[in-house]
């Protein structure tokens, strides 16, 4: 190959931004808009501020630096305090144990491990009395 054969790969950052904000726009915001109604769904409605404060932000890309987001955010006073609590949005996200989905998942997992590795189960040493173990630490010198 020749010096002169080298190919030169630029970035256009400019049409890799208007490629990651139409992603965002188009495929993440529409998640998170389930994810937030979903969360609307599971609040608890005392006064219903907690309820009506849940709502989704984008931030758009503006650089290489930067990425572009889509976020479900609860903004009422109280909203750290009920998540602590409850779990609203990470349970609207499926983030939990108790989720079908995420046990479907741990199944699946588990049993391609066990069809790939087999089902070799490494067998617990055998107890052994202070006895034991001593005749057989002075049997060794």
């Amino acid at each position: 190959m020749a010096a002169n054969d080298i190919k030169v790969f630029r970035v256009n950052v400019a049409e890799l931004v208007q490629i990651s904000n139409g992603v965002n726009e188009q495929v993440c915001k529409p998640i998170a808009e389930k994810v937030a109604e979903r969360a609307r769904a599971l609040a608890p409605v005392d006064t219903g501020a907690y309820r009506d404060s849940i709502h989704v932000e984008t931030d758009v890309r503006t650089d290489a630096s930067d990425w572009a987001h889509s976020r479900v955010v609860a903004d009422d006073p109280k909203a750290m305090a009920i998540e602590s609590r409850m779990g609203i949005l990470a349970r609207a996200l499926g983030g939990t144990s108790r989720s079908k989905e995420m046990r479907a998942s741990r199944t699946a997992a588990r049993d391609f491990k066990r069809s790939f590795m087999g089902r070799r189960k490494k067998r617990a040493p055998k107890k052994r009395s202070v006895g034991e173990r001593w005749r057989a630490f002075m049997g060794r010198r």
